[in-house]
Formats: structure tokens, sequence, C-alpha cells
């Protein structure tokens, strides 16, 4: 029984196929980066019979988001306005000079929306979605490796 997939972070996830995590009683932690961006783009999997947290593709999809979320602090490069919302928000912050990747989650893990952000005030609108918690992802295409991402509530 595996208890951690530990050295599966370096796998390229358009490579993986099919994945099976199956009957490992003990693992209780699935999402590594390679997991997590397959299962984000709506790769074939069967997940069951694992740890909680780690039973179903949602359950680790879910983990993947919670585990790379920031909460905004002061330091933060970028804010998000206003926050909670009803519908449209902004974020406010300077952006690098050749723009950067927003992308909008819901609280299963599942990607929503995705923009390229350019420099100057931008509004995104939440009307499709109901009310809940969403995670709101900024990325620096000069450094892909890095993410910003806040919790949005809308109402």
């Amino acid at each position: 029984n595996l208890e951690r997939l530990n050295g599966l972070e370096g796998i390229d996830p358009t490579g993986i196929t099919t994945l099976r995590i199956q009957d490992n009683f003990r693992l209780r932690t699935c999402s590594v980066e390679s997991i997590c961006r397959h299962l984000r783009n709506g790769g074939l999997q069967t997940i069951s019979g694992n740890a909680q947290g780690c039973n179903s593709g949602s359950e680790v999809l879910t983990a993947c988001v919670l585990n790379h979320l920031q909460e905004a602090d002061p330091a933060s490069p970028w804010q998000l306005y206003p926050n909670p919302t009803t519908d449209a928000f902004q974020i406010i912050g300077t952006l690098p000079e050749n723009g950067a990747e927003l992308r909008i989650y819901n609280s299963r893990g599942r990607l929503l929306q995705s923009h390229r952000l350019e420099t100057g005030n931008q509004q995104w609108s939440l009307a499709t979605v109901p009310a809940g918690v969403y995670f709101v992802q900024v990325r620096d295409p000069e450094r892909p490796e890095w993410a910003w991402m806040e919790k949005m509530v809308k109402r």
C-alpha cells in the first residue's frame, strides 16, 4: 500500500493517458502537481478505495486548489476587489509588462474561466456561476512555476 506519491511531481501531465489510484487505504495525499494538472485538464481517472482526501477525483481536485491557495496579505502583488462580490470584480495591482493569465476555479478545483490579463483596469464577471466560494489565480508568464491565488466569495 502506498502512503505518498512522492516522485510523481516531475512527470509531464500531458503524458498521462489514464490515471488510476485505487485501494491504498493509507494514501491520504494525492495532490501532487502532475496529478492536479491532469485532473484540471479533464484527464481520464479512476480514484477510489483510498483514505479520505484521496478517495475521489473531486477530493483530489479540492486538495489541489487548497494546497496552492495563498490568502491575501498586504505584500501580495494583486488584490481582488470587491471581495465578496455579487457579480463583477477586478484585480488591483501592477501586472508584469507582458501581461499575465487569470484562472477561476470552483471549490472542487474545476477550471471555469481563463483570461489573458493586460495592463489597465479590467473586470470579470461571475454572473454565470451560483453563489459560493471560488479561487482566482494569477500566473506570471515569465515565471510559470509561480502563481498567486486568492479566495473569492460570490454572494
